[in-house]
């Protein structure tokens, strides 16, 4: 692990042609080097469970709008529930796909050092924090939220703590662009800071900051799993 985050490791290999023409027109990062040792099951089920439900969506009247979080409703006592199930929930075909290359990006990661049972503990636990913070910003609005990058963004931060420094490949005005995940993170972080501060709508930026700080507690409460258990979980 130490070598493939080193400055002086080999086989971080630049990416292709066509991954930089996909960073170029996506804005996507893509990792260096950092693979797994074991294949990231609870990630490439979620991502099931995240496609069925926009299937949901788009074939079910009404679906949509019972599980949708609205703040002002949450407050008064009701739909409950949407704490939980508008973290389930996108509301396009480029929101969902957005969300799930960046759950494959950090999660597989996040989930074969944390384990199963700590992963499930670690998102789950994300969606209700994401969630709250979202209603806490827009108290007594009646704006809804929906999508899973609130918990996404916990992955993000544990994946910081845990990773510091793999390096992340993207393009900005087609430069290619190459930085540690600490930069890069951080970076993504004060930008979410800044457009919720400007009041920028459309995004959920105080959900994506809640659960990326609760990912960084849940990183460094977890960091220091012994190697030996890593290896064998």
């Amino acid at each position: 692990m130490h070598a493939g985050q080193g400055k002086a490791a080999t086989f971080n290999e630049k990416p292709g042609f066509k991954s930089y023409l996909f960073q170029a027109f996506s804005g996507m990062p893509v990792e260096a080097w950092n693979p797994v040792h074991h294949r990231p099951v609870l990630t490439l089920m979620l991502t099931a469970v995240l496609v069925l439900i926009f299937v949901m969506q788009l074939s079910l009247n009404g679906f949509t709008e019972l599980f949708v979080l609205y703040p002002a409703q949450f407050l008064a006592g009701e739909s409950g529930w949407t704490l939980i199930t508008a973290g389930f929930l996108h509301s396009s075909v480029a929101h969902l796909l957005g969300n799930l290359y960046f759950l494959y990006i950090f999660g597989d990661n996040v989930e074969d050092h944390l384990g199963k049972v700590r992963f499930c503990l670690v998102y789950l636990s994300a969606i209700v924090v994401s969630s709250l913070s979202f209603v806490l910003v827009r108290a007594g609005e009646d704006t809804g939220v929906v999508g899973a990058s609130g918990a996404i963004a916990s992955l993000m931060g544990a994946y910081l703590v845990l990773f510091p420094k793999i390096k992340l490949y993207f393009t900005i005005f087609f430069f290619p662009i190459r930085l540690g995940a600490t930069w890069y993170l951080s970076f993504w972080l004060l930008f979410n800071v800044i457009m919720m501060f400007l009041g920028q709508g459309g995004v959920a930026w105080s959900a994506h900051i809640g659960g990326f700080l609760f990912g960084l507690g849940a990183g460094y409460f977890f960091r220091f799993r012994s190697i030996q258990e890593h290896i064998n979980s």
